[in-house]
């Protein structure tokens, strides 16, 4: 099974392996490898570790709260907040 990176919001962590959440709301698929693994492997422009326990498509970014140190990420299906952000992420605006 292929995908292409714009239909992927984020991966989410699961011990040693990494659940792909897709924009449209109704697929997960595990993947065999740690959240490590996959960010060498994805588009640095494109995806971006935040926390860890995932990795986001830059493209869903809906709202930053470095108060709350959350990330909102959104499409048309689903909303999903990534907690505990490395502060970094807000310093850097890598989110820009």
């Amino acid at each position: 099974m292929i995908f292409e990176p714009d239909e992927i919001m984020y991966f989410k962590s699961n011990k040693r392996e990494s659940i792909a959440h897709f924009v449209n709301g109704f697929i997960e698929v595990t993947v065999r490898c740690n959240l490590k693994t996959l960010q060498n492997k994805l588009p640095e422009n494109t995806f971006l570790r935040v926390s860890r326990q995932a990795i986001i498509n830059k493209r869903f970014v809906k709202f930053i709260s470095q108060s709350n140190n959350t990330i909102t990420l959104a499409d048309g299906y689903k909303k999903c907040i990534i907690e505990r952000v490395f502060p970094e992420v807000f310093k850097n605006q890598k989110l820009i």
